[in-house]
């Protein structure tokens, strides 16, 4: 359980406090984030199911979340619930455990609506439709004709009552209706003259011109309109966009994965513009995020490495979490930068190189100033 606890410590340092502004769904990212972090080589599945059963004493013991956190926490992590932490549950809220004593859902009184939800007006279709099916069953009960239509005719000046004058029409009347509808005659359909071609009276007769025409005609090359080449680079297909608040918590579990006090500054300006864009998303063009992508790939990899500073960090665990920030986008468009990060993983295999802390500072800075611009 001691090594249990040493582990879920720096899954805590790294990725629990994401928990705070992650949803539920998310927290595949931790788990990711995790795996980069220690350094395993276990999936993110096998890593799941190890921690599901023992992981949930942990987070109901931790004191840095209150009960709702928890609860979070609980639902991303599958862990059964004990009858101790039942009981703080059921004080806080209304849980909801499954068959396996899972907890599938919490709900406190702050997340309830406050006061009365009105409900929803019906159409106004509705109305007439009923109106018109009671009038219905009403003549099936007096043995009236239920196919007659029925119209209600409102008078301008309705008596004290404010009824409305009512009376049918027979089929026998509709038929008539139709009958002398269909005597009057209908409108006679204009016929478009057809184009005749003009041909003009020189060759009419003359049969040496005609055959020439002929001739003519038989040589001729038929030649097929080209495309203007001005117009084809005129035509720019669609950019894919991505959402920059994913962006942004991204890279914030590459600070986080740091793990240097050097980047709190950088982790906080990621935090307030994260806020920011929970309202109202921004939309970035995956090529602008392509170069800029590339441009933190250059800085980091062809780092001078003759350059000594006091504070420094591995190249190669900067290119680890750099590869997780790629493929957390899921797009085709960044597999040319993800082919660059892993030939380059492979010449660091035996050997490591270290790189300024200042560096990665002023590439991550750049990076996050783009996203949020």
């Amino acid at each position: 359980m001691s090594s249990l606890r040493t582990a879920t410590q720096s899954l805590h340092n790294l990725g629990i406090q994401l928990a705070k502004s992650l949803p539920p769904w998310d927290m595949n990212l931790i788990w990711e984030a995790y795996k980069v972090h220690t350094k395993s080589k276990e999936s993110v599945a096998d890593l799941k199911s190890r921690f599901e059963n023992d992981f949930a004493p942990f987070i109901a013991d931790c004191k840095a979340f209150d009960t709702r956190e928890k609860a979070k926490l609980m639902i991303a992590t599958r862990g059964k619930v004990d009858n101790n932490f039942l009981e703080v549950l059921e004080k806080a809220g209304k849980p909801k455990l499954d068959e396996n004593q899972r907890l599938v859902s919490f709900e406190t009184d702050a997340d309830a609506p406050k006061g009365k939800t009105r409900g929803r007006k019906p159409r106004s279709g509705t109305k007439k439709q009923s109106a018109r099916n009671a009038k219905k069953d009403a003549l099936k009960a007096k043995n009236v004709n239920p196919y007659a239509r029925i119209y209600s005719v409102s008078t301008k000046r309705r008596s004290a009552e404010g009824s409305s004058q009512e009376f049918e029409v027979s089929r026998q009347e509709e038929e008539k209706a139709e009958e002398e509808m269909q005597k009057i005659p209908k409108p006679k359909k204009i016929k478009k003259p057809k184009p005749v071609k003009a041909v003009s009276n020189d060759y009419q007769d003359d049969s040496k011109s005609m055959s020439w025409i002929k001739a003519a005609k038989a040589r001729a090359v038929v030649l097929k309109p080209q495309k203007d080449e001005a117009e084809n680079e005129s035509i720019v297909e669609t950019p894919k966009k991505l959402s920059g608040k994913e962006l942004l918590k991204n890279i914030r579990i590459v600070l986080i994965g740091l793990d240097n006090a050097e980047y709190e500054g950088l982790i906080e300006l990621v935090k307030d513009n994260i806020k920011l864009l929970e309202a109202n998303d921004k939309e970035i063009p995956s090529s602008g995020v392509k170069t800029m992508l590339d441009m933190l790939f250059r800085m980091i990899a062809d780092s001078d490495k003759s350059s000594v500073a006091a504070s420094t960090t591995s190249v190669k665990r900067v290119l680890e979490l750099m590869r997780f920030l790629v493929i957390t986008q899921r797009s085709d468009d960044f597999a040319e930068i993800l082919q660059k990060i892993e030939k380059k993983l492979e010449k660091l295999n035996n050997s490591d190189q270290m790189i300024p802390f200042k560096i990665v500072c002023l590439a991550l800075e750049t990076f996050i100033t783009y996203v949020s611009s």
